[in-house]
């Protein structure tokens, strides 16, 4: 039972960022895509709220980041939000407040 709620989340999580990355080309990147499956598997064995919850986290907790770096001069305006360290932040978050 366990093993399928790991898979589940992994195709969950993980597709999702897929249907990112294949519909919008350069906006996020493969390693977000990797690293989301894995964190979709660790989640998964928690809760499906815990994995909802990590997928809205890691947006909450980079939007700040990317406010800030937006009202930066033009040069770095431009420049790409690293989402990984949210995505893993956020992830871990979720997994304590669902008390995994």
């Amino acid at each position: 039972m366990l093993l399928l709620a790991a898979l589940l989340g992994a195709i969950g999580l993980g597709g999702f960022y897929l249907l990112i990355a294949l519909s919008l080309p350069g906006k996020i990147g493969w390693g977000d895509v990797r690293l989301a499956a894995v964190l979709g598997a660790a989640l998964g064995t928690i809760d499906g709220n815990a994995l909802v919850l990590g997928l809205v986290l890691a947006y909450v907790l980079v939007f700040p980041f990317a406010l800030i770096l937006r009202r930066r001069p033009t040069s770095e305006a431009s420049a790409e939000v690293p989402f990984g360290p949210f995505l893993a932040s956020g992830a871990i978050i979720a997994a304590i407040v669902a008390g995994g």
